[in-house]
């Protein structure tokens, strides 16, 4: 959230032209939950299949559009090259020239040396249809300041386009070769809904796959996925064994109203209820609340545990969500944890590159986090995206990898890096679009901000080769 500065019809129409040239976005995820980088299964999300074949499918259609399509490219305003949780860790993107991500890799704050440090990194290959291929992981050795393999994952798909099989291997550095680790194996109804899921775990005594679990699907006549069951594979007495079981239910437009989860309990042979999720939405779609309940075997009834909501903002992004505890005690909801999201509306999805895992309508500028302590909010996070122009302007802005200020947030004064040997100018604005701060940083590596009053600013640092913009908050 910018500064609270009241401004005129011409002083907003200036911010707008401000944000629109200066703006290096600056937005939040939650990184952590990257991690691992890949699309984790959840059948809340009808599968890891689906979310990969989904992924997939935008690749495709992206490759196609931008090899066959100038206006695609001329619409092209910024690219996300970095997502940085401050002083903690960032992530960094690379992309080919259609658009599609090529890499991502991981970085950590290293305090003693004022630097980023890399972590990990995962490349992507796709097939000729642009669906991903293969994906590899390494990890970097700092004491040969080199990169070495870790896990990889193959994929194959049939004549739709839907993955049929997802393979795992780990590097075996003795050897210096793969070692098989997973396989998935999906099958399909003739809706093409993957209705059978074979998990599998290499042996390497017998040289062979070996069966581990499976997971069955059905859907309603409208092909919303309805049930799930889990099974695991006992390969004592050669048989499946129930594991668990997930029953969905929508309303008349479609959207998950209810998703129960069941665990098998084998002394009873009996399913018996863990948990259950239950949604509201907005005219939009959108999930405007989430209700976490828990089952009470003792009294037979569902009990509240959490819900979580959402607030949209008129381009239906999500401007502010929050997690909220039940406190059975006293029958009161009490706070958690608080999200805020800030947007340019400047640009939407259609004029930027960036992972399509990550989803939102417009130009995600920050992501604040908030936990409830001793009756107070206290901010705990702090998520920024850092985008490059695309040529906007003839040059382009200079990659969040090789100039940066920090800290942010900052007290009293924020620091620069920078790799190029140049001298650059340093301008501050404020959300009307006043410039605030003006100056040449020749030689200089940090700068006193203690005069400008609490508040996020948009910052603009400029060279002869060299463009980046973004905001910064002073506490």
């Amino acid at each position: 959230m910018l500064s609270k500065t009241v401004c005129s019809e011409n002083q907003s129409s200036l911010k707008l032209m401000l944000l629109m040239v200066l703006l290096l976005l600056v937005a939040v995820i939650n990184i952590d939950a990257q991690d691992q980088a890949e699309v984790e299964f959840d059948v809340t999300r009808n599968s890891y299949s689906n979310a990969l074949q989904d992924f997939n499918s935008y690749l495709s259609i992206t490759k196609n559009q931008l090899k066959n399509s100038n206006e695609y490219y001329q619409n092209i305003k910024h690219r996300l090259d970095s997502i940085v949780r401050t002083d903690y860790n960032k992530y960094f993107y690379q992309y080919d020239s259609s658009g599609a991500i090529t890499s991502t890799t991981r970085y950590n704050w290293d305090s003693m040396d004022n630097d980023w440090l890399p972590l990990f990194k995962q490349e992507y290959f796709t097939n000729p249809d642009g669906q991903w291929s293969e994906v590899i992981r390494s990890d970097w050795d700092p004491g040969n300041a080199n990169w070495i393999n870790h896990s990889k994952s193959n994929n194959s798909y049939d004549q739709y386009g839907k993955l049929i099989q997802w393979q795992t291997m780990n590097w075996d550095e003795v050897d210096s070769q793969w070692i098989n680790d997973s396989q998935s194996d999906y099958s399909y109804d003739s809706n093409h809904n993957e209705n059978l899921l074979m998990g599998y775990i290499w042996n390497n005594s017998h040289n062979d796959w070996e069966k581990r679990w499976k997971r069955e699907s059905s859907y309603d006549t409208l092909n919303n996925l309805s049930e799930v069951i889990r099974f695991d594979w006992q390969s004592g007495d050669s048989s499946w064994v129930n594991k668990q079981f997930f029953l969905f239910t929508y309303d008349s437009l479609g959207r998950k109203l209810d998703h129960i989860w069941q665990q098998w309990v084998l002394a009873d042979s009996s399913w018996y209820n863990l948990q259950k999720n239950s949604y509201s939405y907005n005219s939009a779609d959108d999930v405007v609340s989430d209700t976490l309940f828990v089952w009470n075997n003792g009294l037979q009834i569902w009990q509240y545990a959490n819900v979580l909501t959402n607030s949209y903002d008129a381009s239906y992004n999500k401007a502010e969500s929050y997690v909220h505890f039940w406190n059975s005690s006293d029958s009161t909801w009490t706070n958690g944890s608080w999200n805020v999201y800030s947007f340019d509306l400047s640009y939407d999805e259609d004029e930027l590159i960036y992972p399509r895992w990550l989803s939102y309508h417009n130009m995600l500028l920050l992501e604040e986090n908030y936990n409830w302590e001793n009756n107070d909010w206290v901010k705990k996070t702090i998520f920024d995206y850092h985008y490059s122009e695309q040529g906007y302007y003839g040059i382009e802005e200079s990659s969040s990898e090789f100039l940066y200020l920090y800290p942010n947030p900052a007290k009293n004064e924020i620091f620069f890096h920078k790799t190029e040997k140049e001298s650059l100018r340093f301008e501050v604005y404020d959300e009307c679009g006043r410039q605030l701060k003006r100056l040449n940083i020749d030689g200089v590596s940090n700068i006193s901000v203690a005069d400008l009053p609490k508040g996020t600013y948009i910052y603009r640092l400029s060279g002869k080769n060299s463009i980046k913009s973004g905001i910064f908050i002073k506490e």
